[in-house]
């Protein structure tokens, strides 16, 4: 393994450890010691960032981005692997150093809402992901999944609307939860229709 090969490998660990003082020593006198070119430093960084945010290390994405490097290089990975593991805080910190919530139209959404990361969710559509994107796909990832917390989430805190084909895939699957949910909001929302007035007939005078 050539030196720049090891140094590279042994930044992907500290971050995946979330190990900020072994980072600091590898760009610094790592990278004396195995110099990089440009751009393969600057895709290191990148790829750091990632495994950081995937393994929701928040002192070592804050270390990765003061060095540098692309909060949505990759498609936006790092808010995406941060949203699939329920990394909220990570999620929270990307987004407030201008992560686009929007890359992969909102896959970082979709992520979270597959594997039932409610609070994770909650952060992404206050902060303006659309739940709607892909064709309600965050909903039925969800659904498919299982992840009711979020279904719910969804269907009732949010009201959202469900397309005739999307009931048509939850029904296809076997989405019984998110049905049922659904069926239930939808009840609520219909109220019953009055009873027609009774009418006394009155007796006439004889």
């Amino acid at each position: 393994m050539n030196p720049s090969q090891k140094t590279r490998e042994q930044i992907f660990k500290a971050a995946q450890d979330g190990d900020t003082e072994q980072l600091n020593h590898l760009f610094g006198a790592g990278m004396v010691s195995s110099p990089m070119g440009i751009q393969d430093l600057q895709s290191v960084k990148n790829w750091a960032l990632s495994q950081a945010s995937q393994h929701g290390h928040l002192n070592a994405v804050e270390n990765l981005l003061n060095r540098g490097a692309e909060i949505d290089s990759f498609g936006g990975n790092a808010l995406g692997v941060a949203a699939l593991n329920g990394h909220t805080q990570v999620v929270s910190y990307l987004l407030d150093h201008d992560a686009d919530i929007h890359t992969e139209e909102d896959n970082a959404l979709l992520n979270a809402a597959e594997n039932n990361h409610l609070e994770t969710v909650k952060v992404l559509i206050e902060r303006g992901a659309d739940p709607e994107a892909q064709d309600g796909q965050a909903l039925l990832g969800a659904a498919f999944n299982d992840a009711k917390e979020v279904v719910e989430y969804f269907l009732i805190e949010l009201s959202l609307d469900v397309s005739p084909n999307n009931q048509q895939r939850l029904k296809d699957n076997n989405a019984s939860y998110a049905l049922k949910v659904l069926a239930m909001r939808d009840d609520i929302a219909t109220p019953e229709p009055a009873p027609a007035p009774t009418r006394t007939l009155k007796r006439g005078l004889l």
